[in-house]
């Protein structure tokens, strides 16, 4: 018989006990500290909306001219720069080897070509 066990079914008497994850009261006080300290901004910081989006520019501080997410999604409150490549828009969060970069999806480009000639009146 496997030690697997079905999150359908309760466990037998021949498997082995689960460690269930421990509850945040018992993690260490310096992770509680780092966790607290990540989601300040720092007391100097001044943002400005930027219209149309769901984020906003920080316009002093130490992180100026980065933006911080105002989404409501995993990433809220986090700082990012948008750096833009080869027509492609992408949010950085986090620098050296704990960046992650996200691609914004692009508009569709509509048809911008001129009509051909079909023999009509020329425009004025």
């Amino acid at each position: 018989m496997s030690n697997v066990v079905s999150i359908l079914s309760a466990p037998s008497a021949s498997t082995a006990p689960s460690t269930a994850a421990a509850p945040i009261s018992d993690l260490g006080e310096g992770f509680k500290a780092a966790l607290a300290d990540a989601s300040k901004r720092p007391a100097d910081e001044k943002t400005e909306k930027v219209a149309g989006h769901h984020y906003e520019k920080i316009v002093a501080g130490p992180d100026k001219g980065h933006f911080i997410n105002r989404t409501g999604s995993a990433r809220n409150g986090e700082d990012f720069q948008i750096v833009q490549r080869g027509g492609r828009t992408f949010h950085v969060y986090g620098t050296g080897a704990d960046h992650k970069v996200y691609e914004l999806p692009h508009a569709s480009k509509k048809a911008t070509g001129t009509a051909s000639d079909t023999g009509g009146t020329p425009a004025a």
